[in-house]
């Protein structure tokens, strides 16, 4: 690997760490209501999405794909869906079985409410992943999204079927059967 490579490759490394650290933060601000920190560090992955773009020009292959999921997750994070979408599936061109990326657009889809192209994906996922409990809840949620409420009720039945230890499902299934008897069916349905 040349020198160039190598250091290209380890920047990308560094900046995807900091994506990470910056998300972990972002999500605690947020869930703590401090806007204004939340504000700051939106601004710091928009600096980081930047450094980025400025190193993809530069990537070749692997390093160019790994490029383009980091700025996808930056896009999707700071509100830009349709760019993470974007950059996901350009992505994808190169890595069409990797789970993480897929889950990745899934989420970028359903935001957009593109129903019927995140259950294709997630018919991926499962092909490449398996089925497990947050896969199925996610088909359930979508299922729900899509008017189809018996089916999520029978996705979520044989996700607890198969994962009876998976507390999260059964929360799920114990929030649909109060929230069906309450005023609004999808209150408190939580599903990722």
């Amino acid at each position: 690997m040349s020198g160039q490579k190598a250091d290209l490759k380890l920047r990308l490394l560094e900046l995807s760490e900091k994506i990470v650290d910056l998300s972990d933060r972002l999500s605690e601000a947020e869930s703590l209501g401090e806007t204004g920190k939340s504000y700051r560090l939106t601004g710091d992955l928009k600096e980081v999405g930047s450094q980025v773009e400025d190193l993809l020009t530069q990537a070749r292959d692997d390093d160019r794909t790994f490029a383009l999921f980091m700025l996808g997750s930056v896009y999707a994070m700071t509100g830009y869906i349709a760019r993470a979408e974007e950059k996901y599936r350009q992505a994808l061109s190169s890595w069409p079985d990797h789970v993480g990326l897929l889950n990745e657009l899934f989420d970028v889809l359903v935001l957009q409410e593109k129903y019927a192209e995140a259950e294709n994906i997630l018919e991926s996922i499962i092909q490449f992943g398996g089925e497990t409990p947050l896969v199925l809840r996610n088909k359930a949620g979508l299922f729900a999204k899509m008017g189809k409420e018996e089916e999520a009720a029978q996705t979520l039945a044989y996700s607890r079927s198969l994962f009876p230890e998976d507390t999260q499902t059964l929360e799920v299934l114990e929030n649909r059967h109060v929230c069906h008897c309450g005023k609004n069916k999808r209150e408190g349905n939580s599903n990722k």
